[in-house]
């Protein structure tokens, strides 16, 4: 028995129905007991495992690059460009997340200027000295937020988990162990700039 109708229909007809449902799922996720419960699932060892298996399935089969590498670049370019005029939403939905992720290590990175050697000419070894001190502090406050170094992990503000270790080191886009940090500027220097959103560094500090 062939379908009764064009995929084109169905498509629309999901599009409707989705739309529709838009107060459903407000009012699903405004519900008094909307956070209890995802807690309480998140923090299921059983839900953890679920989870640990289906990574290792996902990267046994190559399931995300196998993915990835069929979609058509046109299809991800209209996705990105269609999605565009959401970017600055989500940029002050998150901009205080992003404060209290990396609130750590500014105070790793305050505590550790004044400990640092004088700078030197370019490639001298008190400018190497002070690049592994600022390393090294991004590095440890990466591990202790991820509860890697003692202290179960840092809760940052608005959070009642460990934070997101977003900053230097790993896979995160900051400093892995194989490089090298530039030396951080004095604080007030002309030529220090803010970190990055990316969790890398925009300049010296």
């Amino acid at each position: 028995m062939p379908l009764r109708w064009p995929l084109r229909v169905y498509a629309e007809k999901w599009r409707r129905r989705a739309e529709a449902a838009q107060q459903d799922y407000i009012q699903a996720v405004t519900a008094p007991d909307t956070a209890q419960r995802w807690k309480a699932r998140v923090s299921d060892p059983n839900v953890h495992r679920t989870y640990n298996d289906a990574m290792r399935q996902v990267i046994e089969q190559n399931l995300w690059g196998a993915t990835m590498s069929a979609i058509p670049a046109e299809a991800y370019a209209a996705g990105v460009r269609a999605k565009a005029g959401r970017r600055v939403e989500g940029i002050r939905i998150a901009g205080n997340k992003w404060e209290a992720r990396f609130q750590p290590f500014y105070e790793a990175l305050r505590n550790v200027l004044p400990s640092l050697p004088p700078r030197g000419p370019a490639l001298s070894d008190n400018n190497v000295r002070r690049a592994h001190m600022v390393w090294e502090a991004m590095h440890n406050t990466k591990l202790r937020v991820r509860g890697l170094a003692g202290g179960g992990g840092v809760v940052a503000a608005g959070y009642s988990a460990p934070a997101s270790a977003y900053g230097l080191g790993g896979s995160s886009g900051g400093y892995g162990s194989e490089v090298t940090p530039p030396a951080p500027e004095e604080v007030g220097s002309s030529s220090g700039s803010a970190p990055s959103s990316s969790g890398g560094w925009g300049g010296g500090f």
